[in-house]
């Protein structure tokens, strides 16, 4: 990714976290606004909402951090990190490992939306809602996957 990109990439990441930041204050103070209006016109327009807002802000996110992750392998109850450990045993089908690669920015995305929501139930004016959370997990799940396929994708010149 050329510096003008990753620019422009965080650019948009931080406009997007400034954006999401003021929409959370309003619903916090109880304030209203024509994104709010909107919503409440929609069926199930809050969990629409929810899901686009946070799927796009993983993918955005993805971007802005070069799609930097932390491999994590599990073999035996012990666990590695960013390094592939050397497994040379008997049976190669017993030996194998479980990965998990766990994106830098959709890590951060989840830790945000699930102290925003958890956050919700001492609030006043605001309501704790489960379907909220399973719809922002919904969308970074989601938009992660297609960011990870766009970029994963070899470019054609």
């Amino acid at each position: 990714m050329n510096k003008f990109v990753r620019y422009i990439s965080l650019c948009i990441a931080v406009s997007f976290i400034i954006f999401i930041s003021s929409v959370i204050y309003l619903a916090n103070m109880g304030g209203n606004n024509v994104l709010f209006d909107i919503v409440q016109f929609i069926p199930y327009g809050d969990k629409i909402g929810h899901f686009i807002l946070f799927g796009l802000l993983a993918a955005i996110a993805l971007f802005a951090s070069k799609f930097s992750y932390l491999d994590i392998f599990l073999h035996h109850q012990r666990f590695y990190l960013n390094s592939k450990p050397n497994f040379k045993c008997v049976e190669p089908s017993v030996n194998k490992p479980i990965k998990f690669r766990i994106y830098y920015g959709v890590f951060v995305v989840s830790l945000f939306v699930l102290f925003e929501e958890i956050s919700q139930i001492f609030i006043t004016t605001r309501t704790f809602d489960m379907a909220d959370l399973v719809a922002d997990a919904l969308g970074i799940t989601l938009f992660s996957a297609v960011a990870i396929t766009i970029n994963n994708k070899p470019c054609i010149k």
